[in-house]
């Protein structure tokens, strides 16, 4: 019996096929244009985004700061060859406040210090991120985060606290 009551594995199970079909490209266009609009929220913060991984080193960045670097992936040996491109007198705070998020004390990493620029000069950076993973001893793993070029800020904060001091 044809359309009966009760269909036949054979007649519903294309048309359920499809429906799973359909529901699977309308959530693969979904997250398309989610990952659309997040890249053009990027693009239009400047911010750099990166993503590193605590095990290897490696970090891999998006929307890269042109003055820091033209590489879209970076591998650090150590914590200390990261702090070699951060400004001597802002390492230690930079070290203790990573150190912090990276072993559980802080729920977010942020920061603001001065970078190595390519043609070795100094920048101000804000960078800002949080642990995605960590082990069973709530150890980070891997943090993400983004980091912005605030040096005209600090700058023009420089100069104000100069003013205010003559």
């Amino acid at each position: 019996m044809r359309g009966g009551v009760f269909p036949s594995r054979h007649h519903g199970l294309p048309v359920a096929e499809a429906r799973l079909a359909q529901r699977e490209r309308a959530v693969a266009d979904s997250i398309r244009r989610s990952e659309e609009r997040l890249k053009l929220a990027l693009w239009g913060s400047r911010d750099e985004l990166w993503d590193l991984d605590l095990r290897s080193g490696k970090m891999v960045r998006e929307n890269i700061l042109p003055i820091i670097s033209v590489s879209a992936t970076v591998h650090f040996a150590s914590r200390q060859e990261f702090l070699r491109e951060v400004h001597p007198d802002d390492q230690p705070d930079v070290l203790a406040q990573l150190t912090r998020h990276i072993q559980g004390q802080s729920e977010f990493y942020e920061n603001t210090f001065r970078m190595r620029t390519l043609d070795g000069m100094w920048c101000w950076v804000l960078s800002r991120g949080f642990a995605v993973e960590r082990d069973a001893s709530g150890r980070a793993l891997r943090m993400v985060g983004t980091s912005r070029d605030v040096s005209a800020s600090a700058e023009a904060a420089e100069q104000l606290r100069k003013l205010n001091d003559e």
